[in-house]
């Protein structure tokens, strides 16, 4: 087998092994995690979906990023929480261990990430009521976001 290349050693850690690790780690011991973080298909991706995916890639119009930001909300209290004393990839260990809601942390996205957090809307809507539940009592544990935060989730 081919020794390492002496320059992997100095790498840091892969930011979403971490979080994988972590969520592994709680889920062996029987905790329930809620993961918004990248989704993983269980299920092949029925044919009419596989459709639309073609005809939408196909034009250049959906060439661009998206313009949607997110659940103001949500957004608006996780910064104000994490922004002024933690990274990305601490608030993200801290939502796993204390709220059992995983997200992608922004660092893991390139070096401007750090201010961000994704979260992936791939749970039904029961869940991902569950989740901003825990994550608005994480965010009332230290007095970070308000009591009524708009953390709302439409029913689709």
């Amino acid at each position: 087998m081919p020794e390492e290349f002496h320059r992997i050693r100095r790498l840091p850690p892969y930011v979403f092994a971490e979080v994988n690790a972590a969520k592994a780690k709680a889920r062996a011991i029987g905790e329930d995690i809620i993961d918004l973080g990248m989704g993983n298909p269980d299920s092949p991706t029925p044919p009419h979906i596989v459709a639309k995916l073609i005809e939408t890639v196909q034009d250049p119009r959906s060439h661009r990023y998206s313009t949607s930001k997110g659940i103001p909300g949500l957004r608006r209290a996780l910064a104000g929480y994490y922004q002024p004393h933690l990274g990305s990839l601490e608030f993200s260990k801290q939502l796993l261990a204390r709220a059992r809601v995983a997200v992608a942390p922004g660092i893991g996205f390139g070096e401007h990430g750090d201010g961000h957090v994704r979260i992936a809307l791939v749970e039904n809507t029961h869940r991902l009521r569950q989740a901003l539940r825990n994550v608005r009592m994480f965010l009332q544990q230290d007095n970070a976001g308000p009591a009524e935060a708009d953390l709302t989730v439409a029913a689709q």
